[in-house]
């Protein structure tokens, strides 16, 4: 019997189809599986970057594939443009193209303390807060008005930081032991004279010439001050002129030396007009040196002199050596508030009794 040959049948899905089909899906069972790989290898532990500057994390940054992104400058006691917060924090693994979050130190906010003696304890502490300082308050007996300040620690003019804290001393009620007399000074216009005192010192000069200050315009007078506490090196010839600016009553120079005798001494000034403001001058002299005796037993009076700036006024006018700063003694009482409000109460005292009207 003779066997039929069936013809061959063409398969359904041609062979180059499925061996394309294999290839296609091995070529992506293979991307896949590297794209796996590569999302769960590629990881990096973030670096502790605190205390570093900004190129240093920078560096250390893209060394591990990662970038800083600053988000913040921040005061601190840390140095200016240190690294003092990160975001991942170290430690953390993260893929290697994560921004990590920095935030640097702007440094120490450093200014100088403001001059707000004489001022009203609002607006002092308004003044202060806004600066970022912590007020504290203390009250003493006084004979100004209340609630002004008579004097801060720090003093004007020094350098504060933000944070500090600044302590106010203010006046309150007087007391039956104040040694001040209300005296009426209305009308009467007082020079102070504060001369520098050599820079990284207390400003003594300046401080008893702003006390001096606050209890005269209490008392109804008018002061001008020839320097402020942000001119530490004020010339003669500047100070003079504003000594001159109007018609004084009475002038008061204060000094501290940098080297010499320590103790307080007060001189007459000469003036450039002659007789009659000299005979005043040495009255203002001796009534000077009786008050300041009784807080200052030492204090004597020295020859007369001619200074630069209170001979111009043509006034009565006296200078005080408040003592020198190569004296322990003398340094002592520089750094002492009290004895600084001591002093201006005494030459308030002096003037009160020849100037003022009780």
């Amino acid at each position: 019997m003779e066997s039929i040959e069936r013809p061959e049948r063409r398969p359904l899905i041609p062979r180059w189809v499925i061996i394309a089909s294999i290839v296609i899906a091995l070529l992506v069972a293979t991307g896949f599986g590297v794209l796996v790989a590569l999302e769960l290898g590629d990881t990096v532990v973030v670096p502790d970057l605190t205390g570093m500057s900004e190129g240093q994390a920078d560096v250390e940054l893209s060394r591990l594939g990662l970038s800083g992104v600053i988000t913040e400058r921040r005061f601190s006691s840390e140095p200016l443009g240190a690294v003092i917060e990160q975001d991942p924090v170290s430690g953390a693994e993260v893929p290697s193209d994560t921004e990590v979050f920095l935030t640097l130190s702007a440094g120490t906010e450093e200014f100088v303390m403001p001059d707000i003696v004489g001022n009203g304890i609002v607006s002092a502490t308004a003044i202060l807060e806004g600066h970022g300082l912590v007020v504290k308050i203390d009250v003493m007996d006084s004979d100004s008005p209340p609630d002004i300040v008579l004097e801060s620690y720090p003093s004007p003019g020094t350098s504060v930081r933000t944070g500090e804290t600044v302590r106010l001393t203010i006046s309150g009620e007087g007391s039956a032991s104040s040694v001040l007399l209300p005296y009426q000074m209305a009308g009467l216009v007082f020079v102070l004279d504060p001369a520098p005192v050599p820079e990284g010192n207390v400003d003594t000069s300046l401080e008893v010439s702003r006390r001096l200050q606050s209890l005269i315009e209490a008392s109804g007078g008018a002061v001008i001050v020839t320097r402020s506490a942000a001119e530490s090196r004020t010339a003669p010839s500047v100070r003079q002129t504003r000594a001159t600016v109007t018609s004084a009553t009475v002038a008061i120079g204060l000094d501290v030396l940098a080297q010499g005798a320590g103790g307080m001494i007060v001189t007459s000034q000469r003036s450039v007009v002659g007789s009659d403001s000299d005979a005043g001058s040495l009255d203002l002299t001796s009534d000077l040196v009786s008050a300041l005796m009784d807080v200052y037993p030492s204090c004597a009076a020295g020859p007369e002199t001619s200074d630069p700036v209170l001979a111009s006024i043509a006034r009565p006018a006296a200078r005080i050596k408040l003592g020198s700063l190569s004296d322990d003694a003398d340094v002592a009482s520089f750094r002492d508030p009290t004895w600084a409000d001591t002093v201006a109460r005494s030459i308030y005292r002096a003037l009160g009794e020849r100037y003022g009207v009780q």
